[in-house]
């Protein structure tokens, strides 16, 4: 028995039937021994029906804690009229905790069009963004702690569309698994129930109700696709209130039904404001008592124009509603109702206070830009109060972390669902805690470019921060906050167009540097000494243009990791330039020549650091316009006696020729001859009379043509003589003028071209309205318009400007100082 035992474990199919042939016979054999077994057996089997049912127990105990604690989003499900306006709720229930929830919308885009989205009370503590203007709606809660609100998440308004052949659609949520957190780092599986919206084709009523949802008229019930009557009721109407006069201009608009057989419109008014007073009581260098200073009459919720307060020795605080300054007026529209503001000054003002810097910390798990924000210098605030702004074309505020530089003062924030995101520091005492104050995130929204965002916190000098001193009297305290440029990607192409400037710089870097990146140019050719090196390297050219250029990030100069290729652009005059070149301008004045070639219109040029340009040419030399009059003389003139030769001899040639033909006939060959040889005699004289005239045109215009200016590079004759004459011209493709003295030589040009001759004569009068006020360069104080002269490496000229930034006109070259100061006298005094 004991070796039959042993074969039932490795035996064949066959074996195992012997075996347990054998086993039976042992059972009738050795029956109390067997029944022993049996009981062992059956201890067993019951042994494992109970751990089976404990596993089972245990098994749906858990699956009954998952389906108790696992959130579901359910969608509302609707029967409506096609083309009515309808509302489905998105509701949340179950929630045991939810500290992030992602889903997306999907709906058939052809039947309906999701055209409004109001927030519910479910997560309200949350931050939500959404995006309704994309084909699948998506929609984002954020928040710091986990929140346990249940019910409506979003009611989402649609409009249907007639057009539609759907008899039903359905309203989807799917919610993203990767983003939909119980806890930091702990992801909660969503549930999600669809809803349906079934379009019925039963009759129905249109109903016109007014304002208040005051039912005005019901038409009959009517079939489906029946448009809709013309109104037939009373005209609705709506009582004038403190904000607006109400007037029904016969517009209605369809509103959201919750009855499938009803589509429901209501009137649409006309509003005209109501109009109140705002009376401003403010203190003077005089009294310390508030007098009235000004009245203004604004409309309800039109904006307030406060005046500008200046008053020595004291800070400006604000506005308050009453003289005792216990209540500051917050608001910047009119109200409903008149408004009296008293200003409140105040003495103290701490010029020295703490010193807060933003910096990128890099990324966190859920890929949301990570700034933190640190304070030094903290010579103590008492409160603080800093408003957060930032780039919303691109990024989102999601939320914060607080550090331990302020910790134990009491922080109060706006949250991060607010249109304007307020930080609030308050102690009873000053905190002079100094480190990182918290670390600010940012997600970046769909569409945003690599580049530079910018993030920066404001506050009002007078009223956010506050130090108490040992008095326990409150100063107002400054801060200083530099502003900061959060890098998204990295970038490796820049353009800028400096400050005063008409033309562009482009650099392109052969390595990526970050997105906060930035390309500063500006324009320093008045502002480059003019050295002995540097005269030395220009030669007999002239400096058309100096750059500084700098790449910046955060306002502080960074090196290129690389190779950048840099592209001046060149004007049409300067591209005419001979031997056009670039000079590297050092900051201890030393000047190199640098290789560079013109390709496209631009200087181009290679570097691996950037620093000050200077763009060097040979001057151009402009011809004596007086060419073009004197050719047309000289060919008029050449005309008429070309006329008169032909008529002269042409007839003297025909004459003899009858004359030879009828002497011929007459007197016979001889006189022919005679005559024939007076004929060729004429003819050649008129060839060369022909030949002389045109060595005389010949010779006019190249006089002409070659005509040396006098006193200046170049002049243009003018019909019109005066002191103060101008005349526009055509000039790269566009108009330009030139002002010119007594004889019509031109003394100054516009420094810009313009689209028609009319905006050319209207910067005319710009220009004269500037000689009138214009000081010149002997004036020490820094005041505009103002002419200037400067030696611009080869002579001399001047320009008058309306500030450093923009100059009107630029003068022809001199040859003397004396000259251009002349020329830009005689221009202040006859064309103003």
């Amino acid at each position: 028995m004991r070796g039959g035992g042993n074969c039932v474990c490795g035996t064949s199919r066959r074996q195992g039937k012997q075996t347990v042939k054998i086993k039976v016979r042992a059972e009738v054999r050795h029956g109390k021994i067997m029944s022993k077994t049996k009981s062992k057996t059956k201890y067993k089997a019951m042994l494992v029906a109970v751990l089976l049912l404990v596993s089972a127990l245990l098994f749906a105990g858990i699956v009954g804690a998952q389906a108790e604690t696992a959130p579901t989003v359910t969608v509302q499900s609707k029967t409506i009229h096609r083309g009515q306006r309808f509302e489905v709720d998105v509701t949340l229930t179950g929630n045991s905790g939810l500290v992030s929830l992602r889903m997306a919308l999907g709906y058939d885009l052809d039947a309906a069009k999701l055209v409004e989205v109001r927030r519910g009370t479910a997560l309200k503590s949350h931050t939500l963004d959404y995006n309704i203007d994309r084909n699948q709606p998506l929609f984002n809660w954020v928040g710091m702690v986990p929140d346990k609100s249940e019910g409506v998440l979003v009611t989402l308004v649609f409009e249907g569309l007639m057009e539609s052949a759907a008899d039903n659609f359905t309203v989807a949520v799917r919610v993203d698994p990767d983003n939909t957190l119980a806890d930091i780092g702990k992801k909660q599986p969503v549930a999600t129930v669809d809803g349906t919206v079934t379009v019925t084709k039963d009759d129905f009523y249109y109903v016109f109700v007014n304002y208040d949802g005051t039912e005005l008229w019901r038409s009959v019930r009517v079939a489906y696709g029946t448009p809709a009557p013309a109104y037939a009721g009373k005209e609705p109407t709506r009582p004038e209130d403190s904000k607006y006069t109400y007037i029904f201009g016969g517009k209605w608009q369809q509103v959201a039904s919750d009855k499938a057989d009803e589509v429901v419109f209501e009137p649409v008014f006309d509003t005209i404001a109501k109009s109140y007073t705002v009376d401003f009581y403010v203190a003077d260098d005089i009294s310390d008592v508030a007098q009235k200073t000004y009245t203004y009459t604004k409309n309800y919720n039109q904006t307030l124009t406060f005046p500008q307060m200046s008053r020595e020795g004291y800070a400006f605080v604000g506005w308050y509603t009453d003289k005792y300054y216990t209540q500051k007026f917050a608001g910047d529209v009119m109200p409903e109702y008149n408004l009296t503001l008293y200003g409140y000054w105040r003495v103290a003002l701490r010029e020295q206070g703490p010193v807060i810097a933003l910096s990128y910390a890099g990324k966190d798990e859920s890929g949301n830009l990570l700034v933190d924000v640190n304070m030094t210098a903290n010579n103590g605030v008492a409160v603080m109060k800093l408003n957060l702004e930032y780039d919303k074309t691109a990024l989102t505020y999601v939320g914060y972390t607080a550090g331990d530089a302020l910790r134990d003062m009491n922080l109060f924030t706006s949250g991060a669902e607010t249109d304007k995101t307020v930080f609030q520091w308050m102690s009873d005492n000053n905190c002079y805690g100094a480190g990182k104050v918290m670390t600010l995130r940012f997600a970046l929204k769909d569409g945003a470019k690599n580049g530079g965002y910018r993030v920066a916190f404001t506050y009002d000098r007078n009223s956010d921060v506050i130090y108490l001193d040992g008095n326990g009297k409150m100063w107002f305290s400054l801060l200083s906050i530099d502003d900061f440029v959060l890098p998204v990607g990295t970038v490796n192409r820049w353009n800028a167009v400096p400050s005063g400037g008409e033309r562009d710089v482009d650099v392109t870097s052969e390595t990526d540097m970050p997105g906060n990146v930035t390309l500063d140019v500006k324009l320093v050719t008045s502002q480059i000494p003019l050295t002995d090196k540097l005269a030395n390297a220009v030669g007999k050219g002239e400096i058309k243009d100096a750059y500084e250029i700098r790449l910046v990030s955060n306002g502080v100069e960074v090196s290129p990791t690389g190779k950048l290729t840099v592209r001046l652009r060149l004007s049409l005059r300067q591209q005419l330039s001979g031997n056009v070149r670039l000079l590297h301008y050092a900051e201890d004045g030393t000047v190199e020549v640098v290789p560079s070639r013109i390709e496209g219109g631009c200087l181009v040029f290679e570097t691996d650091h950037l620093s000050t340009w200077i763009v060097v040419g040979n001057p151009v030399d402009v011809h004596n316009n007086d060419c073009l009059s004197w050719a047309i003389v000289a060919l008029c003139a050449v005309s008429v006696l070309m006329i008169t030769v032909v008529v002269c001899f042409g007839g003297h040639i025909g004459i003899n020729i009858v004359a030879g033909l009828w002497a011929f006939v007459s007197a016979g060959e001889t006189a022919y001859v005679l005559y024939l040889h007076t004929c060729t005699y004429t003819i050649v004289t008129a060839i060369l009379a022909g030949m002389l005239f045109m060595l005389i045109f010949v010779a006019m215009f190249y006089a002409a043509s070659h005509k040396k200016p006098k006193g200046v590079v170049s002049k243009i004759r003018v019909k019109e003589r005066g002191k103060g004459c101008y005349v526009i011209r055509e000039a790269n493709g566009g108009y330009t003028f030139d002002v010119c003295d007594g004889s019509g030589n031109v003394i100054a040009s516009a420094v810009d071209n313009f689209d028609s001759a009319a905006t050319a004569k209207q910067y005319v009068t710009i220009v004269k309205t500037a000689c009138a006020n214009a000081v010149d360069d002997s004036y020490e104080k820094d005041e505009y318009p103002r002419f200037a002269v400067y030696y611009d490496g080869a002579r001399y000229r001047f320009t008058l400007a309306t500030d450093a930034n923009k100059v009107l006109v630029r003068s022809e070259r001199f040859e003397t100082k004396r000259q251009a100061h002349k020329a830009a006298e005689h221009m202040r005094k006859h064309m103003s």
